[in-house]
């Protein structure tokens, strides 16, 4: 069980500026996603980092060859009061021994958004928040920033097979930040441009509902100040609710396949030809191309370099191509599915497609169950596994199954 908002708002964490650079870090959770690209940051700058996980894995191993130590299994031994404790999202405060023994010793405890905000200092930041496509537009435009000579910090929530990686600690004074609503991993970051790529309901676990949620995401859109944007998608009801009445919001949309951006003053940006098919990846190009002329003027480059951009790892990713073609997607929402299947069915038009699906998360599952079945009948043939708990308890969801 992860933390809930209230949690996070309790207080029980140390405030910001008392994080420091000289003192050791030590992070729980350091194997995931989020948590192990700070702790790569940390490392390239020089700073004493080590951490803990559940489980071994690939990530962990990553971490272990650049020097990091991490522990496999959760013990607070070893925490000693010259550390700072950061917590990934993930981890349950009554169960965490990581969080007793900072406590006993008394050393300060941080949250995850508050070291993305910290290792961000200095930094305009272009972060994209949404409930899909972050990872694509984010990708998008660390590709065409980097095309057009600039060398932006860049943190994705997948590897860029561009880029071998999914962190960069560019020297600019430019960062592109994935930043995702989950659990408000963006509230410690200072935006200069928001990119809003859609909003549904999700993460309900955390939020308790889409009135939340969207307040959660217009609180941190309006932390734009004059001459930066927020840029939303014109087509998302979502995205629009997000931007109303927030003064730096500009709509990006499409216009019979072009991408363009919906203003007088600037001219229409020619998105054809892109990689990556379907309509979603042509407004994910419309939104990064919107940002980055907003801090670049060498659009041509910017323009080819997200033309040629192939995705994220995992992102309609194919892995086998031949008679039997196997691509692997990490959609788990809905509207992901749906939208990738109608993309794959726009590259093999022909091709009688057979899905397996992993369901993501209990109570997204319960939450989303109907659309989940309107998305899966949009392909040929379907193979349901168990679904994945993640950081959730699978105990008390016997209910649900492949087989209920």
């Amino acid at each position: 069980m992860s933390r809930t908002k209230a949690e996070v708002e309790s207080g029980i964490f140390a405030p910001s500026h008392e994080m420091k650079a000289l003192r050791p870090f030590f992070l729980v959770g350091i194997g995931g996603a989020g948590m192990s690209a700070l702790a790569r940051l940390l490392k390239g700058r020089g700073m004493e980092v080590e951490g803990t996980d559940s489980t071994p894995s690939n990530e962990t191993l990553l971490l272990q060859e650049l020097g990091i130590e991490v522990r496999i299994g959760h013990s607070g031994e070893g925490i000693t009061r010259r550390h700072q404790v950061v917590l990934s999202d993930a981890i349950d405060l009554d169960a965490s021994p990581e969080y007793a023994a900072a406590k006993k010793v008394g050393c300060p405890v941080f949250r995850r958004s508050q070291l993305l905000g910290w290792l961000l200092k200095g930094k305009r930041v272009i972060a994209v928040t949404g409930s899909h496509g972050k990872t694509t537009t984010t990708g998008m435009v660390a590709a065409g920033l980097r095309a057009a000579g600039l060398d932006p910090l860049i943190i994705v929530g997948a590897e860029v097979p561009e880029f071998g990686a999914s962190v960069i600690d560019g020297k600019g004074d430019l960062a592109v930040v994935e930043a995702c609503e989950a659990f408000e991993s963006y509230r410690d970051i200072d935006p200069h441009i928001v990119i809003v790529t859609n909003l549904e309901p999700d993460h309900l676990d955390y939020h308790e509902d889409f009135p939340q949620l969207l307040a959660s995401v217009r609180r941190f859109a309006q932390k734009v100040k004059s001459g930066g944007a927020v840029l939303f998608c014109h087509e998302d009801a979502g995205a629009c609710a997000v931007a109303e009445g927030i003064a730096e919001a500009v709509p990006y949309t499409l216009f019979d396949w072009t991408s363009r951006l919906e203003e007088t003053s600037d001219e229409p940006v020619d998105a054809y030809g892109l990689a990556i098919p379907g309509r979603y990846a042509a407004l994910d190009a419309a939104a990064a191309l919107s940002a980055i002329q907003r801090v670049t003027p060498e659009l041509e480059k910017a323009i080819q370099a997200i033309r040629e951009f192939r995705g994220a790892e995992r992102r309609l990713q194919v892995r086998r191509e031949g008679p039997i073609t196997v691509v692997d997607d990490y959609a788990h929402h809905p509207t992901e599915i749906q939208a990738s299947i109608e993309a794959l069915r726009q590259r093999y038009p022909e091709r009688r497609m057979v899905l397996v699906f992993q369901p993501h998360l209990f109570t997204r599952t319960r939450d989303q169950l109907h659309g989940f079945v309107e998305a899966l009948g949009l392909a040929d043939s379907v193979v349901l596994t168990d679904i994945y708990p993640a950081r959730e308890d699978p105990h008390p969801w016997d209910q649900l199954g492949p087989d209920r």
